[in-house]
């Protein structure tokens, strides 16, 4: 399966606002289903190395996530886990230049994504999630700009 990121959209198949039924059957076989706090349910997908979270109040998707064995996983000519972790964060430091860094991740608020692992760890230590318009507003106030270095761009 292809997971071609559209910003704040969709992610390949699977389109935020969907339900969680919707979503599982998208997915075919959900590994384990979690109420990770009173708002977000979580759906893991071992096949696909996904984690869906769908609110719980709403029932709407609002984050897709992927670990390091993830494949397909793109943003336009950007594939997260097939590039070097340096040109994946160097090729959407130039579509967003409005990147902030906290909580052990880099957010892109423009395109909707989240990188962690991919600064420190090896390729192994590399998770992404594309996510709903709004749904990491409340935590960007907190986090400080990412400015991407020489020094980190030629790792």
């Amino acid at each position: 399966m292809n997971f071609d990121i559209d910003i704040y959209r969709s992610v390949g198949p699977l389109t935020f606002g969907m339900g969680q039924h919707e979503v599982t059957a998208v997915l075919g076989v959900i590994d384990q289903t979690v109420l990770a706090d009173d708002a977000i349910v979580e759906l893991y997908c071992t096949r696909f190395d996904l984690l869906a979270q769908v609110r719980s109040d709403t029932d709407q998707l609002c984050e897709v996530g992927f670990g390091h064995r993830a494949t397909n996983v793109c943003l336009g000519a950007i594939y997260f886990f097939e590039q070097s972790a340096q040109q994946v964060i160097a090729e959407l430091c130039k579509l967003d230049s409005t990147a902030k860094t906290g909580f052990g991740s880099i957010v892109f608020p423009l395109l909707g994504i989240s990188l962690t692992g991919f600064l420190k760890g090896g390729d192994d230590a590399r998770t992404m999630t594309a996510f709903a318009k709004g749904h990491w507003d409340s935590m960007l106030p907190e986090m400080k700009s990412f400015v991407l270095s020489k020094s980190k761009s030629m790792r």
